[in-house]
């Protein structure tokens, strides 16, 4: 009878190791799908048609990109929270002093996502001081329309061509290496070699 309630031990034992261990894998997985996911749910490919679309002001007017179809547009989309995560790429871009006929470089701040007005505020000023055209999205208008996924204290960096083509797009702080790879795909769109 020792051996059968030892039996039955072992066997209580082993599904209990394996019930916990299941569990565990069970919750990483969750883990990995909800932070994994967040950083990735860009829908914006390079290759993708982008239209302008309108961004709503305060005063429930709409504003547009300027240079849309006529210039090289760099965006960055900010939250108020990240705007300084690309300030490298905004020092580059300022000392390549890119003609203005050709290249614009426009910043459109995700206000949606922020608690703070006055950063707002105080961000589009230090943006006019750094050469970018401050825009802002009050309701997530860029963001829905090209798919750019959750933007909460997240920037994207997108570069359209004059036939509203991306030719370059990446939701992250960027490295050395995509800095260069921007540096190129901007020269080539200008014909600069």
């Amino acid at each position: 009878m020792t051996d059968e309630l030892g039996g039955y031990a072992m066997l209580n034992t082993y599904y209990y190791k394996l019930l916990i261990g299941l569990i565990g894998i069970f919750y990483i997985g969750i883990f990995v799908l909800c932070f994994g996911c967040c950083r990735s749910d860009l829908g914006l490919s390079v290759g993708d048609t982008v239209m302008n679309i309108p961004l709503k002001l305060e005063d429930k007017t709409e504003t547009w990109i300027p240079g849309w179809g006529k210039k090289l547009i760099l965006i960055y989309y900010s939250d108020v929270e990240s705007i300084e995560n690309n300030s490298l790429l905004r020092k580059i871009i300022e000392k390549r002093n890119y003609s203005p006929r050709l290249f614009e470089s426009v910043e459109i701040i995700n206000s949606k996502d922020s608690n703070n007005l006055f950063s707002v505020l105080q961000l589009i000023l230090k943006q006019k001081i750094l050469h970018s055209v401050p825009l802002i999205d009050l309701e997530r208008s860029l963001s829905n329309h090209w798919n750019l996924g959750t933007c909460n204290d997240e920037q994207v960096i997108i570069l359209v061509n004059k036939n509203q083509k991306v030719l370059f797009v990446k939701k992250k702080t960027l490295t050395g290496d995509d800095i260069i790879q921007l540096l190129i795909e901007i020269n080539k769109a200008l014909g600069i070699y």
